[in-house]
């Protein structure tokens, strides 16, 4: 096990994958548990716990939503566990440094903090935090309240570094731009310029904004044909040299063929 990458895992061994990636994410937990003033530390943590809720446990969860509603609903109860958690870890992390983080995600404009370029992946995974927590509370009221902070969040990396992480930013921007309502022309003027972004930033190694352009826009448009071309366009990029990029792009390669499956009853 020790000599196969993650990606190998999940292909050839699932539920070794997940037992593996279960086992990082402990050790990581217990890492932070005895270094609570270590914001790297905390950040490894909520990133390696955000990623195994999105890929482990909403992943898994949504395809038995029609063949075992209770065990679906035991995994999204699990993610919601995760996102909770992660998120602690998150502010934790950035309230070492920033100890208005908790005013200013409340209320950003009245609440200044100059952050620095090095805390990108802070916001940027405690944006996917909350992210994961509101998918996995269905969009409970608990949770939907929260909805502006991932602006911020994302919004004030964007104008740190917008080339951030071969434009993540910009494919979070795209889920996030169409879950806000309502729906206007402008805003899907915006989220193509989020996506043709990330997808250049990227030089198309990445799969994530062909996943998430197709499952937030081309769903919504009811644009069946555009839908399986970027899907088929994720599934299709070959690995790189960068084993992080590999695993982002085999979980959005498994989200991009899942819908793939269900293209018949999306599109009507």
């Amino acid at each position: 096990v020790n000599g196969c990458t993650p990606v190998y895992l999940l292909s050839h061994h699932p539920k070794l994958s997940k037992k593996v990636f279960e086992l990082k994410v402990n050790q990581a937990l217990r890492k932070a548990e005895n270094h609570p003033f270590n914001s790297i530390i905390l950040l490894e943590a909520q990133k390696l716990l955000t990623q195994y809720g999105y890929a482990f446990q909403l992943e898994i969860g949504d395809r038995k939503i029609y063949e075992d509603y209770l065990a679906f609903k035991q995994d999204y109860l699990d993610a919601s566990k995760s996102f909770s958690s992660a998120l602690v870890l998150g502010k934790n992390s950035l309230r070492i440094k920033y100890p208005e983080i908790d005013q200013w995600l409340l209320n950003p404009d009245r609440i200044k903090i100059k952050f620095e370029i090095q805390h990108i992946p802070n916001l940027y995974w405690t944006a996917a935090s909350i992210g994961g927590l509101i998918k996995a509370g269905k969009g409970s009221p608990e949770t939907i309240v929260l909805l502006p902070q991932i602006r911020s969040l994302l919004y004030t990396a964007l104008e740190i570094d917008p080339s951030w992480g071969n434009g993540r930013i910009y494919t979070a921007l795209i889920s996030y731009t169409m879950s806000e309502f309502p729906t206007s022309r402008e805003k899907i003027e915006s989220v193509k310029y989020y996506f043709d972004e990330a997808v250049r930033l990227s030089n198309g190694t990445d799969a994530g904004p062909f996943v998430a352009y197709a499952e937030s826009v081309s769903i919504k448009n009811q644009d069946k044909e555009e839908f399986i071309r970027l899907l088929n366009k994720a599934v299709t990029i070959p690995s790189t040299d960068d084993e992080e990029i590999n695993l982002q792009n085999h979980i959005a390669g498994n989200h991009a063929k899942w819908l793939l499956s269900r293209t018949d009853e999306l599109f009507y």
